[in-house]
């Protein structure tokens, strides 16, 4: 399965990083400057990040039962399962 996802990334063609992409700006303008690309994922990410405290907090009971959960990995051959 992995040779399909790598011939279709071959075929696709150009699945590196895309530094070079201007980034849009509050006001709808494109910003291609590295140094200002910067400044608006930081002024991006503060706006959504830092928001107040939601009104209520849920009110989410406590569980019934705790579940055992298995946090080790399981390797079998060359396939290994994650726990999550």
């Amino acid at each position: 399965m992995t040779t399909v996802y790598q011939n279709t990334r071959k075929l696709k063609g150009d699945y590196g990083q895309h530094n070079d992409l201007p980034v849009r700006a509050e006001d709808g303008t494109h910003v291609t400057v590295e140094e200002e690309k910067l400044k608006r994922w930081k002024q991006h990410f503060e706006s959504i990040l830092n928001r107040p405290d939601p009104p209520t907090l849920a009110d989410i009971p406590e569980a019934e039962e705790d579940l055992d959960i298995n946090r080790q990995h399981h390797c079998n051959g060359s396939h290994c399962s994650h726990p999550y």
